[in-house]
């Protein structure tokens, strides 16, 4: 199964547009209230740190991994450790890491591998908490809803470029603290999946985030997986020395153990 790796969104407070202003046109207004929120909080951000849970759910037996992110200026590095569901205790690891210039593979095997930037997309390395980034190039507001007790602006989302895929075809954003409380996406052979967020908490910066999503594919609402937010640290002085890849630790595991964890990957 072909996914896009898909993260977790990192979102702030703040937006009062109406519900009766939520058309197309009102699509630059919002962006750039995002930017000007967002913008702030993310000048605030000098590393950030974050371990989470994802379940990828198979009748055939569940595949638990356990993510660790680090996020330092445009640098990023992903430690993953996942079950491989064949050996009770065993786990297989590896190491997605971008130095600011360019992004590698590390796992054992293979050693280190340079991803080609068209590679690269399938990572997200920083689409999990600046989704909103694309709004005004990318995005329209075409309707509203009401999920649960939020009331949400329906935002859809087209391609930059014919070959580029956009990350949502829909995400329903709260009108009032701009939390994600739902998104549509087109995954393997077509087909459409859901993704629910919930749990919501606040974080260091005082901002909301959802703690727990839930994907399940729409036509038949067969679960695909779940992630979890373990942590998450602001500001704790993360080490220069983990986005080097000659300082990195050959991890234990397999080549694009990533495809397949969350709809969305290649």
């Amino acid at each position: 199964m072909k996914n896009r790796l898909f993260l977790l969104s990192l979102t702030a407070i703040l937006i009062s547009l109406s519900a009766a202003r939520a058309t197309a046109q009102d699509i630059t207004e919002l962006a750039q209230k995002f930017q000007d929120r967002y913008g702030k909080l993310e000048n605030q951000i000098k590393d950030m740190t974050m371990v989470q849970e994802i379940t990828m759910i198979s009748k055939d037996g569940n595949i638990v991994s356990d993510v660790l992110y680090y996020y330092k200026g445009d640098k990023f590095r992903m430690d993953t450790k996942t079950n491989t569901g064949k050996e009770k205790g065993m786990k297989m690891e590896t190491t997605i890491l971008f130095d600011g210039t360019d992004m590698w593979m590390i796992a054992p095997f293979m050693g280190k591998k340079k991803i080609s930037d068209k590679e690269q997309t399938k990572y997200q390395k920083d689409k999990s908490w600046k989704w909103w980034a694309d709004l005004a190039k990318n995005g329209k507001i075409t309707g509203t809803e009401k999920i649960g007790d939020r009331n949400c602006f329906i935002i859809e989302y087209v391609s930059a470029k014919k070959d580029e895929q956009a990350p949502f075809d829909k995400i329903w954003i709260d009108m009032d603290n701009l939390v994600q409380v739902k998104a549509e996406m087109t995954v393997e052979k077509k087909k459409k999946a859901i993704a629910l967020y919930s749990d919501f908490r606040k974080v260091p910066g005082n901002w909301e985030m959802p703690f727990k999503t839930e994907f399940f594919y729409e036509k038949d609402k067969q679960p695909i997986s779940i992630i979890i937010v373990k942590s998450v640290d602001i500001n704790k002085g993360v080490d220069d020395a983990l986005f080097e890849i000659g300082k990195t630790e050959k991890k234990a595991g397999f080549k694009d153990m990533f495809k397949g964890m969350v709809p969305g990957g290649q």
